[in-house]
């Protein structure tokens, strides 16, 4: 699922999962959505704002959709991912809550870390950046 200009369908859908207390839900945000607490460094910022300024629609849904989830009853998690990078997976994903440990993840890698996070009590309620 994808938000996109005039779609905001990840806010959407955690609106309508919100009352589903228990269910497990994992989401993939983005390094741009910000969370409190962040630390992240010049070349972060600037990628951030790059996309706030020409994928708008995007970012705040999925701010929005962090809003609903974090005063939900779901079972919830956003992996926020920098740039994604298509190729074979090599194998592992680092978890940050302060910044993103590199500027990119492979699409495999970022899979098996949702499927991983579906199963990771410890991720419950938080929205780690991961990355290679």
């Amino acid at each position: 699922m994808a938000s996109g200009k005039g779609n905001p369908s990840c806010s959407a859908l955690a609106r309508a999962l919100r009352d589903r207390a228990g269910l497990r839900y994992v989401s993939v945000g983005g390094a741009a959505v910000d969370v409190p607490g962040d630390q992240k460094g010049v070349p972060d910022r600037i990628v951030s704002w790059m996309n706030r300024t020409f994928a708008p629609d995007l970012v705040l849904d999925r701010q929005a959709e962090l809003d609903v989830l974090g005063a939900s009853g779901l079972r919830w998690t956003m992996l926020r991912p920098p740039r994604l990078r298509d190729g074979a997976a090599k194998g592992s994903v680092r978890v940050s809550y302060e910044r993103p440990p590199s500027m990119q993840v492979t699409r495999a890698d970022l899979a098996r870390k949702v499927v991983e996070a579906l199963a990771d009590d410890s991720l419950v309620g938080r929205a780690p950046f991961v990355s290679n």
